[in-house]
C-alpha cells in the first residue's frame, strides 16, 4: 500500500471513529426520549446532576407560549442531536410536545426559544399523548386518534404512518403514548389491542407501515394507557398494560414481545379510573415487578399502588391491607434506594413514598399530606441516592378549595425543596415534568412550556 493510500486509510478510520463516538454520545446522553423516561416508565433520569441544594435555585421561565392554550398535558420529550451527516452544528437540543387543540407536534429549540420546524399537523385529532424519540434513527413518533406517525426529527416531515384503529380522543387526561424499545415502536389502541411496529420494515416515502404484530384479544374492550416493555426476573421480555373492565375491577395484562400472544391476566377489585373511562394509571416496571396505580370511584377517593410478578401476574401484596393513598391518576416513579425498590406516587393527598419490595406489604414510608394534590402529573426523579430530587405537578383541589397549580420538589426524605420561583397564574400542572441535565421542563394549563 502506498503512503498516500495509508494516509487516506488512517483519515477514514479516524473519521469513522469520530462519527461512531458522536453516535454513541447521542445514545447515552441524559435526554428524556419518551413518556416517563424509558420503555419501563421508571420516571428517573439518573444522569441528571440536580441536587436538593441546586434545585432550590430553580426559577421558571416561560420558554415558549402557544396560542389557544395548546400545550398543557403532554410531557415534554427531549433529545440532544449530534449531526453526523455534516458535522454542523455539532449538537442541538430539541423539545417535542403534543398540541391538543391544533393536533400538532411541536419541535422547539430551547436555546433560541423558537420553533425548529413548522408544527407537524396530525390528521385525526390529538389524544394529548407524549411523543417518543428514537435518537438512533432521528425519528419522532406521535399518535393521534387513528394513526401512529414517524416524523423526521431534523426536518419535521412525515416518513411513514401506521393505522391504530379506534384510538379515542382525550381532553384532560393523557392518552396512550408511543413507546420505543430496542428500535421497535409500540402503541395501544382503544379497541383493546397493542400494535408493534418495526421501522426497518417501514417505507420512508410517507406510506403506510403494517405492524409486526397485533396483540391477542383479552377481556378489556379498550386500552387507554401507555404500554410498558420490560424484562422479567426470568429473562422474559413482555409488554404490559393496565385497563379497567368495570368501574370497580382492574386488569393488568402481559403479552410476549416476540408475537403479541397473551401470557397472563390479573384481575383485582379496585378500578383504575376515577369515573368509568375518565382517567387511568399507566403501569411501570422495576426489577421485573409491574406497578399500577388503582383508585375506586368513591368520595373520599380510595386509592392504592398494586404490584405484580412480571412472570406470573401473581400479586405481591394483599390489597386488604394496603394503605389508602387517595385518588391516583398518574404513573409511579420507581427507583432503587439503598438497594431496595421504592415508588413515588402522586395522589389527591399529595406525593407519597412507598416501600415497593414485592416481599413487603406496600407500606407508606412518608406522605406529604401538607402538599397540594396531584392530578394526572406523574412524579419524576432527578439524580440518584441521597442526591435525588423528586418533582411533580400539582393542581387545585376544587372540592376542598385548597392548593394551587405549581411544580413541587422534594428530597428523598420527604422534605420540601422550595424552588426560587413559581408560576404566576397558579394554573394547574396536569403534565408530568421532564428532567434534562440541570433543567426541568413542564407545561401548565395556560398552554405554555416552562423551564426551571
Amino acid at each position: 500500500m502506498s503512503r498516500s493510500m495509508m494516509f487516506h486509510s488512517k483519515i477514514a478510520t479516524l473519521m469513522f471513529a469520530f462519527a461512531s463516538m458522536l453516535i454513541l454520545t447521542n445514545c447515552t446522553n441524559n435526554s428524556w426520549p419518551q413518556f416517563q423516561y424509558n420503555a419501563a416508565h421508571s420516571g428517573q433520569n439518573a444522569a441528571s446532576t440536580l441536587t436538593p441544594g441546586t434545585a432550590a435555585s430553580l426559577t421558571p421561565t416561560d420558554l415558549y407560549p402557544t396560542s389557544g392554550n395548546d400545550l398543557f398535558n403532554s410531557q415534554i420529550a427531549v433529545d440532544q442531536l449530534y449531526t453526523v451527516r455534516n458535522l454542523f452544528p455539532p449538537h442541538r437540543t430539541l423539545l417535542f410536545a403534543d398540541g391538543l387543540y391544533t393536533s400538532s407536534i411541536y419541535a422547539i429549540d430551547p436555546d433560541t426559544k423558537s420553533l425548529a420546524w413548522t408544527p407537524f399537523v396530525m390528521a385525526n385529532g390529538s389524544i394529548n399523548s407524549t411523543p417518543a424519540v428514537d435518537d438512533t434513527r432521528y425519528v419522532v413518533y406521535a399518535t393521534d386518534a387513528g394513526k401512529l406517525y414517524a416524523i423526521d426529527e431534523m426536518q419535521g416531515t412525515l416518513l411513514w404512518y401506521g393505522v391504530v384503529p379506534n384510538q379515542g380522543s382525550y381532553y384532560i387526561n393523557p392518552g396512550p403514548s408511543p413507546v420505543v424499545s430496542n428500535g421497535f415502536v409500540y402503541v395501544a389502541g382503544s379497541n383493546g389491542h397493542i400494535y408493534k411496529f418495526d421501522p426497518t420494515h417501514c417505507p420512508n416515502n410517507q406510506g403506510q407501515c403494517q405492524p409486526v404484530w397485533t396483540s391477542q384479544a383479552v377481556g378489556a374492550s379498550t386500552f387507554s394507557t401507555t404500554p410498558v416493555v420490560a424484562t422479567t426476573a426470568r429473562g422474559n421480555t413482555y409488554v404490559f398494560i393496565a385497563a379497567f373492565v368495570s368501574s370497580t375491577v382492574q386488569e393488568t395484562y402481559a403479552f410476549r414481545d416476540t408475537d403479541g400472544t397473551h401470557v397472563w391476566t390479573t384481575s383485582e377489585y379496585g378500578g383504575i379510573a376515577r369515573f368509568s373511562g375518565s382517567s387511568v394509571s399507566s403501569p411501570a416496571v422495576l426489577n421485573g415487578i409491574v406497578y399500577v396505580g388503582s383508585s375506586l370511584p368513591a368520595y373520599p377517593a380510595i386509592g392504592s399502588l398494586r404490584a405484580y410478578d412480571g412472570d406470573t401476574g401473581t400479586a405481591c401484596w394483599n390489597i386488604l391491607y394496603l394503605p389508602v393513598l387517595g385518588e391516583i391518576n398518574s404513573s409511579p416513579a420507581l427507583v432503587m434506594e439503598n438497594n431496595q425498590p421504592v415508588a413515588y406516587v402522586g395522589t389527591s393527598h399529595g406525593l407519597q413514598k412507598i416501600d415497593a419490595r414485592c416481599s413487603g406489604t406496600g407500606s407508606t414510608l412518608w406522605s406529604n399530606y401538607a402538599g397540594a394534590p396531584t392530578g394526572y402529573s406523574s412524579p419524576v426523579v432527578a439524580n440518584t441516592g441521597g442526591n435525588e430530587v423528586i418533582f411533580v405537578g400539582t393542581a387545585s383541589d376544587t372540592i376542598n378549595g385548597s392548593g394551587t397549580g405549581q411544580l413541587e420538589a422534594f428530597d428523598s426524605n420527604g422534605s420540601p425543596v422550595a424552588l426560587s420561583g413559581v408560576f404566576g397564574d397558579n394554573s394547574d400542572v396536569e403534565a408530568s415534568p421532564t428532567v434534562y441535565g440541570t433543567s426541568v421542563y413542564v407545561t401548565n394549563q395556560n398552554g405554555d412550556i416552562y423551564v426551571f
